[in-house]
C-alpha cells in the first residue's frame, strides 16, 4: 500500500472510530489547520512533544497573543526549575481550554497507542471536557497494537532516554529490558479505540515523518533523517528536572 492511500484510509478509520480526522499534507498545512480551530483567547496546554514543536505552532500561538502552558520549558532549562511552579505548570497545562499533543503510535484501524512514565501526556489527551489535538507524523502509522507497544518500548523509548541522558537500562541497552527502577519511562500504557466520550479529539494526520519512531526495514536514509529532525527540537533536560523526578519517582 502506497503512503498517500495508507493515510487516506487511516484518515477514514479514524473517523469511523469517532475521532475528528484531519488531513495536513505538510508541518507549514497541519500549522495553519490547527491555528484556524484554536480561538485567539484559548488558553493551551502542551505535552512533552517534539512533534507538535517541530510543526511551529507554539510560536505562532504566543505570537498571535494565546497563553501556552508548557511544562517542558522548565523541564528543558529554558526557565530556572523550581518544584512548585512544575508542578502547578503540569495541573494547569491538563486544565487548558486546548491541550496539544503528539502521540507515540496510530494504527492502521485508527487506534493512538501512548506509553508514558508520568502520565500528564495521556491525561491530557483524553480527559478535561475541553479540546485536545493530537498531531500524528506519517512515520507513526504501525500495522497494530503489537507492532506500536513493540515500536515504542524498543525504539522510542531507548532512543528518547538515551537523547535525554536519562539513567535507565534501556538507554544503555538500547532495547526494553523490562526495568524495574522506580524512574522508568514506561509505567502506563493507554490505547484509545474510540474517542473518549465527552471530550472534543481532533487528531491531525501529516503526510511528512514528525517526531521519533520508524520501521527498521526502512532506508537508512529515511531513519537518519527523523533522527536528524527530531534533534533540532530536542534537548537534555537540565539537571534540576532531573534530579526532581529521581526524588520523587520512587513516592
Amino acid at each position: 500500500m502506497s503512503v498517500e492511500k495508507q493515510i487516506l484510509t487511516l484518515i477514514e478509520q479514524l473517523r469511523r472510530n469517532r475521532f475528528n480526522a484531519v488531513l495536513a499534507e505538510s508541518a507549514q498545512d497541519a500549522k495553519d489547520k490547527i491555528l484556524a480551530a484554536i480561538p485567539v483567547q484559548a488558553s493551551v496546554g502542551v505535552a512533552n512533544s517534539v512533534t507538535v514543536r517541530q510543526i511551529g505552532i507554539l510560536e505562532a500561538l504566543k505570537d498571535r497573543g494565546n497563553t501556552l502552558i508548557d511544562p517542558i520549558a522548565i523541564g528543558y532549562g529554558l526557565v530556572e526549575f523550581d518544584e512548585e511552579t512544575h508542578n502547578k505548570t503540569l495541573r494547569d497545562s491538563i486544565n487548558a481550554d486546548v491541550f496539544l499533543s503528539g502521540t507515540n503510535a496510530v494504527t492502521e484501524d485508527g487506534k493512538l497507542v501512548n506509553i508514558d512514565g508520568l502520565g500528564n501526556r495521556v491525561v491530557g489527551i483524553i480527559w478535561g471536557l475541553g479540546q485536545s489535538i493530537v498531531i500524528v507524523g506519517r512515520n507513526k502509522i504501525v500495522k497494530d497494537v503489537d507492532a506500536a507497544i513493540n515500536r515504542i518500548k524498543n525504539i522510542v523509548t531507548p532512543t528518547f532516554a538515551k537523547r535525554r541522558q536519562l539513567a535507565l537500562p534501556c538507554a544503555k541497552a538500547g532495547t526494553c529490558v523490562d526495568c524495574q527502577i522506580a524512574e522508568r519511562a514506561c509505567n502506563i500504557t493507554v490505547i484509545l479505540e474510540r474517542k473518549p466520550a465527552l471530550q472534543k479529539l481532533t487528531v491531525v494526520l501529516v503526510d511528512e515523518d514528525l517526531g521519533l519512531g520508524w520501521d527498521t526495514e526502512w532506508s537508512d536514509e529515511r531513519i537518519d533523517d527523523i533522527r536528524y529532525k527530531y534533534e533540532q527540537f530536542d534537548r537534555p533536560y537540565s539537571s534540576g528536572f532531573r534530579r526532581y523526578h529521581k526524588e520523587h519517582a520512587g513516592h
